[in-house]
């Protein structure tokens, strides 16, 4: 339809003209923001997969820290309750379980902390791990050996 103005033909097709321009620039103004919009929410899940991923990585590698350094304080307990029966064993074939056990926990516990630091340790992770290896350690397999050592009974 468009204006009706009185007597005038050209100017009411030049209104008809703007108008189409106007409508026209809000389509194009409407699309470009429909553009901007999609290209920052594009932009915005992607980086919030960049960081999915690397949460992910850091939980998992230190879920992997936390079960080595709980294998490690069992075989050190493993290894002092071991200690600990050896001193009222007399029978000599218990005594060489337990002494096989004893030994494949250190094995274990070396096993345990040679993953641990191939999984990277930060520097306060390696100080911890200084001072824990500064701690009190369970007794060397030799002087365990002479826990082991068969009690003879008598004068014999």
């Amino acid at each position: 339809a468009g204006f009706i103005i009185p007597g005038g033909g050209p100017l009411d097709q030049k209104h008809k003209n703007v108008a189409k321009t106007h409508f026209i620039l809000i389509i194009v103004g409407f699309l470009a923001v429909v553009g901007v919009l999609t290209l920052s929410t594009s932009i915005g899940f992607s980086n919030l997969n960049q960081i999915n991923a690397r949460l992910q990585e850091v939980v998992q590698q230190n879920n992997g820290k936390s079960i080595l350094m709980t294998r490690m304080r069992d075989v050190i307990r493993e290894r002092m309750l071991i200690v600990y029966a050896v001193v009222n064993l007399r029978d000599p074939f218990e005594q060489d379980a337990y002494q096989e056990k004893y030994s494949g926990f250190a094995s274990q516990f070396i096993d345990a902390r040679d993953k641990l630091t191939a999984l990277g340790l930060t520097e306060e992770q390696k100080q911890q791990l200084a001072d824990a290896a500064a701690l009190p350690a369970p007794p060397p397999s030799s002087l365990v050996g002479i826990s082991f050592e068969p009690i003879s009974v008598g004068g014999a």
